[in-house]
């Protein structure tokens, strides 16, 4: 093996019918830690309570509640505990090609392909002060009604 390709996380998180998936997990609840690794899709990790970290392309981020890093395809990636807080998140992983599908649909028109379109490789980091936030987490909000529904395509 050679460089990542030990890293490369190869489950597959989301069929045909229902092309993303949404984990919620708790840190230290449900794992110590996400090891490094990386995907073939885009991943939304969104914390909904507490503190922690996540660690994209070697760079740490300190998140807390309402905040999402947005890791691209190929990215390595973790996530772990800041000291002895609790950290509830979801991971939103999806492929890409399924934002051109829905392209027309207000939230991936107007911020998740241009996040892929614009930033497409350096990791996202959306706070309370990041342009767009209120509008960006309305739709964290749709996709966690959606996969708790999950309609047909």
């Amino acid at each position: 093996m050679t460089g990542t390709e030990y890293y490369h996380e190869i489950k597959k998180h989301a069929g045909r019918d229902f092309p993303f998936n949404i984990y919620p997990c708790t840190i230290p609840l449900d794992f110590r830690q996400v090891p490094v690794h990386w995907h073939e899709e885009m991943e939304l990790i969104t914390v909904k309570k507490g503190r922690g970290t996540v660690t994209a392309d070697l760079i740490p981020y300190e998140v807390k509640a309402g905040e999402t890093v947005v890791v691209f395809p190929g990215q390595l990636h973790g996530i772990g505990q800041l000291g002895g807080e609790a950290m509830e998140y979801e991971n939103i992983i999806f492929q890409p090609t399924m934002l051109m599908a829905s392209a027309d649909e207000a939230c991936t028109s107007q911020f998740l392909l241009p996040l892929v379109m614009e930033g497409g490789q350096a990791p996202v980091h959306i706070t309370q002060e990041s342009p767009g936030y209120r509008e960006f987490m309305r739709c964290i909000e749709v996709m966690d009604h959606m996969c708790g529904e999950r309609p047909y395509g």
